[in-house]
């Protein structure tokens, strides 16, 4: 019975050690991308803190778009493309009042860039272990 305790004791620190470590990994892949895109945006100091600020409220934005609908069945996977289609909707106009429409543009077009790099950089991880 002790073991089982202790086992069951171990495995649940683990488990907090495995998620801590993976919210870790999610808040660095977040400021990754942050700085990615403010260094394809080339803004002001200005208008970097301007941006900064709304920037983080769209990418929380998303992130409950993501969690309220979960990839299992399609209708989820409709729901949420919806709900994301809406959200950037919103925030592509409040860009555009502290941003040119071109700098506005590259913001999705350096997330998808971002993403590619990443995606590439998880494969080569993957490769070599």
């Amino acid at each position: 019975m002790k073991n089982l305790l202790k086992t069951g004791g171990l495995f649940y620190w683990l488990i907090l050690i495995n998620f801590s470590l993976n919210a870790q990994g999610t808040d660095k892949i977040r400021s990754l991308k942050t700085n990615y895109v403010v260094q394809q945006l080339t803004l002001s100091a200005k208008d970097q803190d301007k941006f900064l600020v709304l920037y983080n409220a769209y990418l929380d934005e998303l992130e409950a778009v993501r969690k309220k609908y979960p990839s299992g069945s399609a209708m989820d996977k409709i729901e949420r493309q919806e709900g994301e289609l809406q959200l950037n909707k919103s925030y592509i106009s409040k860009f555009k009042s502290i941003l040119s429409e071109e700098k506005v543009n590259k913001i999705f077009g350096a997330e998808n860039e971002f993403n590619r790099k990443l995606i590439e950089e998880l494969d080569k991880r993957k490769s070599y272990e």
